[in-house]
Parts: C-alpha cells; sequence; structure tokens
C-alpha cells in the first residue's frame, strides 16, 4: 500500500507540473491547433491511466469505486489542461481523461492480485515519464507566435 500511495504522490507531482508548463505556454500553443491538440491528449490519457491502474490497484475487486474515482481524476485534468483553451480542448481533454481513467482502473482490477503488478505499476510509471518528457520537449519546440502592434 505504501508503494501505491507514493506513487499516486508522484502521478501527482508530475501532472501538476505538466499542467503548469501547458499554460505557461498558452500563448504559443494557441497559434499550433496540432500540438495543443496532442500535448493535451498526451496529459489528459496517460495521467488518468496511471492514475486508474493506481486506484484499480488499491480498491482490489471494487472496480465501481476505482472506476469512479479514476474517471473523476482524469476527467478534471482534462478539463483543468483544455480550460485555458478552446471548448473544443475541453471537450477532447475531457473525454481522453474519462477513457484513460476507465483503461486504467479496468487494468488496476484485473491484476490487482497479481504477483507482478507492481512490474506494470513500474512500466506504466516509465511510459508516463517518457509522456512528461515528450509533452516538454513539444512544448519547447512548438513555434513561438509574436503579437505585431501596428
Amino acid at each position: 500500500m505504501t508503494i501505491l500511495i507514493a506513487n499516486l504522490v508522484f502521478l501527482t507531482i508530475l501532472t501538476f507540473f505538466c499542467m503548469i508548463k501547458i499554460t505557461a505556454n498558452k500563448k504559443n500553443l494557441k497559434g499550433s491547433s496540432k500540438h495543443l491538440h496532442m500535448i493535451i491528449m498526451a496529459l489528459s490519457m496517460m495521467s488518468s491511466l496511471a492514475f486508474g491502474l493506481t486506484f484499480g490497484l488499491i480498491f482490489g475487486h471494487d472496480l465501481v469505486i476505482s472506476t469512479m474515482v479514476a474517471c473523476t481524476v482524469g476527467m478534471s485534468i482534462g478539463f483543468l489542461v483544455g480550460k485555458d483553451f478552446e471548448t473544443f480542448c475541453i471537450l477532447c481533454g475531457t473525454v481522453e481523461g474519462i477513457m484513460g481513467g476507465m483503461m486504467g482502473a479496468m487494468t488496476g482490477m484485473m491484476i490487482h492480485h497479481h504477483s507482478s503488478s507492481n512490474i506494470l505499476l513500474l512500466f506504466f510509471d516509465i511510459l508516463f515519464v517518457i509522456v512528461f518528457i515528450s509533452i516538454l520537449i513539444t512544448l519547447q519546440k512548438t513555434p513561438h507566435t509574436t503579437e505585431h502592434t501596428a
């Protein structure tokens, strides 16, 4: 159980840091809908998948509670990331968060008694870190918009 709580703290820190970086680059992202959608989708889906897996392992065979909690967390992340942009981003982030939370909770529930569940938890964390780094690289390479005053 300690590993799962530590994992929740780790995921929360990474997710909030990424959300802060996205908000800090809001001006540049508004000029590139392709980058914007990919970043919101990647963060919403991967974070909710990782949170869902962790909640699925915490709640064990209670698929209802783990799915509800994971979907709520995923939906909240998607909404909070998308709210600074257009309504399309809110919709996409919210739906992708729900989808990731549902898949993660199901996976966690299916493997929670398996002896290698911690290995899968570590694997998902590694995937999340890879996606996190990819988001940071994409944010850095997003075309910068310049405002011209006439």
